[in-house]
């Protein structure tokens, strides 16, 4: 987490770690959630996510859990 004292929003705290075990690791959301401006707004899909999902009246979730929002 060197990366965090080079960012001038920063303000000294760290989240907690989602992973204890065997070591304490973070999950790309909480890293890019530190870097990114709180103002972005992020959609992205994994390659396999299937365009048939986008649309209809539960367009907001993933069943495949290939959507990620940040």
């Amino acid at each position: 987490m060197n990366i965090l004292m080079f960012l001038p929003s920063w303000d000294g705290h760290m989240p907690h770690p989602a992973i204890l075990k065997p070591k304490p690791m973070w999950t790309g959301k909480q890293v890019f959630s530190l870097i990114i401006p709180g103002r972005v707004n992020l959609i992205r899909t994994h390659s396999t996510h299937p365009d048939e999902e986008d649309k209809g009246p539960y367009k907001w979730i993933s069943p495949g859990d290939t959507k990620v929002r940040a």
